[in-house]
């Protein structure tokens, strides 16, 4: 695939493949190779990040073998010198519809993630390669009819103080959907 044309879903995998080859210590032969990939891909390339343990539960391996392998490919990432456009242009995109929803941004961003992924197992992807990201997750709770619920909006990354302004942005947009234009 093209890297302009790549999603992050493929430009994981892409460097993934790329990176365990030049992992070390390193898996034996092909089909240890083509597990620690699944393994890693399964923690990072979902709609959120896997836990070790949940990772560990689906490969039948201990949630610190999960983390050692992680370590392993995330230390032959950061040793090679690596661009990331697809990562780039998902944030990018990120930047200009937020602030939003976790799961909204992710639909209107599918075409940038690619199948089975999501912007909050990338921003993770990110932090862990220490690679800065323009956007960041936040936790807050939203009032609906039903009550109080959890929410994950997507706003830029500032300082804890300028999150309030784009939270409430947020919170008037969903309750003027709910009671109506009038609100």
């Amino acid at each position: 695939v093209a890297a302009t044309e790549a999603s992050w879903s493929s430009e994981l995998a892409d460097v993934v493949t790329h990176a365990v080859e030049l992992a070390s210590p390193g898996p034996g032969g092909e089909g240890a190779k083509a597990r620690w990939i699944a393994i890693f891909v399964a923690r990072y390339g979902g709609r959120e990040r896997l836990t070790l343990q949940a990772v560990g539960d689906r490969y039948g391996i201990t949630r610190e073998r999960v983390r050692q392998i992680g370590d392993a490919i995330v230390a032959a990432l950061k040793a090679q010198p690596m661009a990331l456009p697809a990562l780039d242009r998902l944030f990018a995109a990120a930047e200009r519809v937020m602030p939003m929803s976790i799961h909204e941004a992710d639909e209107q961003l599918r075409r940038f993630l690619g199948e089975g992924a999501g912007l909050a197992a990338a921003l993770h992807f990110a932090e862990d390669m220490g690679v800065a990201a323009p956007i960041s997750l936040r936790a807050h709770r939203a009032r609906t009819n039903e009550g109080y619920r959890p929410v994950t909006i997507v706003d830029r990354a500032l300082d804890a103080a300028t999150w309030v302004s784009s939270a409430l942005a947020y919170a008037r947009r969903v309750r003027a959907l709910e009671v109506g234009p009038d609100y």
